[in-house]
C-alpha cells in the first residue's frame, strides 16, 4: 500500500508531476483565451464607438439639412409675402416658385435621409455580422479548450489509476515474498538425514 505524509509525493509518480504540468498548461490556455476575448471585446467597443460617431455625424448632417430647408422655406415664405404686396398675379407666380422650391428641398431632404439611413443600416448589419462571427469563433475555441481540459483530466486519472494499481501489486508481491521468506527453513533446521515419517 502506498503511504504518504503531507509534503511527500506518492510513490510511483514521475517528477515533475504530469498532473501539475497539465493543469498549468490548461490554465495558460484559459488565460490566453481570456486575453484574446478581452482584446476582441475592446475591438468591438472601438467599432461600436466608431459607428456611434458616424451616426452622430450623420444626425448632425441631417439636422443641418433640416435647418437649411427651414431657412429656405422661410425665404420662400418671405418672398411670397412680398409678392402678395405687389399683386395677386405676381403672388401666384411667387407662391408657385416657393412651393416648388420647398417641395424640391423637402424631397431632396427625404432622399438624403433615406440614403443616410440605408448607409447606417448597411454598416450596422455588416458590423453585427462581424460580431456574430467573432462570438461564434470564441464559442468554438472555448468549447475546444474545455474539451481538451476534460480529455486531459480523464487521461491523468487513467495514469494515476494505473500507477496506484502497480503500487498495489508491488505491495502485494512484497507481502507474499515476506510471508514466503518467513516460512522458509533456516539453515539450522535443515537436516541431512532421511525424512522423518
Amino acid at each position: 500500500m502506498v503511504g504518504t505524509t503531507e509534503g511527500e509525493r506518492p510513490r510511483g509518480l514521475p517528477v515533475p508531476d504530469p498532473t501539475a504540468q497539465t493543469q498549468a498548461s490548461v490554465d495558460r490556455a484559459i488565460i490566453s483565451e481570456r486575453m484574446l476575448v478581452d482584446e476582441k471585446f475592446k475591438a468591438i467597443a472601438t467599432q461600436l464607438a466608431e459607428r456611434d460617431k458616424a451616426a452622430e455625424q450623420i444626425a448632425a448632417l441631417v439636422y443641418k439639412m433640416v435647418d437649411q430647408a427651414a431657412i429656405t422655406a422661410k425665404v420662400a415664405v418671405d418672398a411670397a409675402f412680398q409678392a402678395q404686396e405687389k399683386g395677386f398675379s405676381s403672388q401666384n407666380a411667387s407662391n408657385d416658385r416657393a412651393s416648388a422650391t420647398a417641395n424640391a428641398n423637402f424631397t431632396k431632404l427625404i432622399e438624403q435621409q433615406a440614403s443616410s439611413i440605408d448607409m447606417v443600416r448597411t454598416v450596422q448589419e455588416s458590423r453585427m455580422g462581424d460580431l456574430k462571427e467573432l462570438v461564434s469563433g470564441l464559442d468554438k475555441r472555448i468549447a475546444a479548450i474545455e474539451g481538451r481540459h476534460t480529455s486531459n483530466s480523464s487521461n491523468t486519472a487513467t495514469i494515476i489509476s494505473i500507477a496506484v494499481a502497480a503500487a498495489a501489486m508491488v505491495s502485494v508481491a512484497m507481502s507474499v515474498l515476506t510471508h514466503v521468506s518467513a516460512n522458509l527453513p533456516t539453515p539450522a533446521t535443515i537436516t541431512t538425514g532421511p525424512p522423518v515419517r
